[in-house]
């Protein structure tokens, strides 16, 4: 493993409105994917700007989580 040179910490972010359904049969936290895509999408931001920096990886601490849902179900689209 190896050694963490930097750390970029963003407290008291909030998620609103992220899609938590992964399938038809589940549903909860939103996949760990999207916030590898965050990464990415923050990574190549900062590139465009001028700062050249490698994001290489990723980790989320959950400090609350409540899920927003309806009576309808999954509908087809």
């Amino acid at each position: 493993m190896s050694d963490v040179k930097n750390l970029l910490v963003l407290p008291r972010l909030r998620v609103q409105n992220a899609n938590a359904i992964s399938s038809p049969m589940t549903w909860g936290f939103p996949a760990m994917s999207a916030f590898v895509g965050l990464m990415h999408a923050l990574e190549r931001k900062l590139f465009s700007a001028g700062i050249n920096v490698s994001l290489g990886n990723v980790g989320v601490i959950c400090h609350d989580f409540e899920a927003q849902a309806t009576e309808g179900g999954y509908i087809r689209g």
